[in-house]
């Protein structure tokens, strides 16, 4: 009698430690209750993007010093924009609308196209 008592008692204790069987304690399900519930956390703000690029096709502007007819070509290429109201213009090669000759400009910061006389 007393071994049967014994093991009752083990096998009480036990089923109360596993939380009444294989079925979740009621505790444990009321807590995943609550998370799903939980509002989902905002999202970070989309990241800043940098204004589009700017094509600015071919033209000829006068250029002073030029000589002998201080007017050059210059080709269409992609000027990029930047915080402070400037763009970015790539390495330019331009060319003396008379005599041919050409020369490489190199790449920098610059005032908006319409705001400028050179290359």
């Amino acid at each position: 009698m007393r071994h049967r008592a014994c093991t009752l008692a083990a096998g009480l204790l036990l089923v109360a430690q596993l939380g009444g069987g294989l079925t979740p304690s009621s505790k444990a399900a009321d807590q995943i209750d609550r998370a799903s519930r939980q509002p989902l956390p905002k999202a970070p703000p989309p990241a800043a993007t940098s204004p589009a690029p700017l094509w600015v096709p071919d033209r000829i502007i006068a250029v002073p010093g030029e000589s002998p007819s201080g007017l050059v070509r210059v080709p269409g290429h992609w000027e990029y924009p930047r915080d402070n109201g400037r763009v970015f213009v790539p390495p330019l090669t331009v060319c003396n609308s008379q005599t041919g000759e050409c020369r490489t400009e190199p790449a920098g910061v610059k005032r908006p196209v319409d705001e400028r006389q050179s290359p």
